[in-house]
């Protein structure tokens, strides 16, 4: 038993130290409690793992900032499971679309599309999203997205779970590729 409450007291100790670092480092990240939903873990810091250390973590997570209605989540997504699991779909709180997407060379120019099948995370293995490459597109957004929030995502998967994260929003001048809808959705 001292064993287990050592450990813990560790494990409390360093997410506490976790915090005060990215608290001065000037992280805008907004705390958020832990859901009761076994499919869902909200977690705070977006420094910091966010996700289930038994499934899926994202890291690294940032949200491009924006004046428009469509913006890019970008990070490093870590599956921990010995199975492979596909990210279908994704939410946000801020807009009623989202959807994955690639960048692909279409008639000489790079431009971004849904990414039929999601994103394919290896067992054991990560998946990153980059302006440029793979990424997370909220679409619809009502309201500009401001240097300094946070951004709510949750990331659903093929066996049925989902990870919900929190991601600070910055500038960046990447990421400027022109859409291609796919021909799904154009009665969307």
């Amino acid at each position: 038993m001292p064993h287990r409450m050592t450990r813990r007291a560790l494990g409390a100790g360093g997410v506490l130290l976790a915090l005060a670092l990215t608290a001065g480092c000037g992280s805008s990240a907004t705390p958020s409690s832990t859901s009761t939903s076994p499919s869902v873990t909200t977690t705070t810091g977006a420094d910091e793992g966010q996700g289930d250390e038994n499934g899926v973590e994202v890291h690294d997570v940032w949200v491009k900032a924006t004046e428009g209605e469509m913006t890019g989540v970008f990070g490093i997504i870590h599956n921990h499971a010995a199975t492979d699991v596909t990210v279908t779909s994704a939410t946000s709180p801020l807009t009623t679309r989202v959807e994955l997407h690639e960048v692909v060379m279409v008639d000489g120019a790079m431009k971004m599309q849904p990414k039929a099948g999601g994103f394919m995370l290896p067992a054991k293995g990560s998946h990153e999203l980059a302006p440029g490459h793979d990424h997370i597109m909220l679409m619809g957004l009502s309201a500009p997205l401001k240097t300094g929030t946070t951004v709510e995502v949750t990331l659903h998967m093929s066996d049925g779970k989902a990870v919900t994260f929190t991601a600070p929003v910055r500038p960046a001048a990447a990421g400027n590729e022109s859409y291609q809808p796919s021909p799904t959705m154009s009665g969307m």
